[in-house]
């Protein structure tokens, strides 16, 4: 044995004694967070909460008590996954049906921007085919232009008076 594995083997022995001295405490934190994942109830949550906390002070051991916690864990994050599965699948269902509304009221192919500024409707429509924002479309009637905007840019509700909006014009009569 060398001497830098004498000094591992201090340093790691030191490491298992710490995270044995706060697991414990761990443990009650993950079992509260757990809890809190597993129903969307708060009265509910803080009951479970109570009782798992109880259940783990009556573990003998500190690892265990910490592992009986991780099982807490995993079961809620189990049940927990499919809601924020569900929050994403809406998200890109909302974008979607914007897209699609969006296609079906500007139904200019890859025209310029100059050309799509001069579109007249009397339904919102988007300035460009790119923004799929629900930011870009006003109810009014209005055309919206974001300037500086980039296809991977979201347009925040702080940034929407940046944006300048043109009432309707009339199609230039053809001569």
């Amino acid at each position: 044995m060398n001497r830098w594995e004498i000094i591992l083997g201090i340093v790691f022995g030191l490491l298992v004694n710490e995270v044995t001295d706060i697991s414990p405490w761990l443990a009650q934190k993950l079992a509260r967070w757990s809890a809190y994942r597993w129903t969307t109830d708060p009265e509910m949550a803080a009951a479970y909460a109570e009782e798992w906390a109880a259940l783990i002070d009556d573990r003998p051991g500190k690892l265990l008590k910490l592992l009986t916690a991780l099982r807490f864990t995993l079961g809620a994050a189990g049940r927990a996954a499919p809601r924020a599965g569900i929050r994403a699948i809406r998200a890109v269902r909302r974008r979607t049906q914007l897209r699609a509304y969006a296609e079906k009221f500007l139904r200019l192919d890859e025209a310029d921007k100059a050309a799509r500024r001069l579109v007249t409707t009397d339904t919102p429509i988007l300035v460009s085919t790119d923004a799929w924002d629900s930011y870009d479309l006003k109810a009014d009637g209005l055309l919206v232009e974001v300037k500086d905007w980039q296809p991977d840019t979201v347009l925040p509700p702080r940034n929407v008076h940046k944006a300048r909006a043109y009432k309707r014009r009339p199609m230039p009569r053809p001569r």
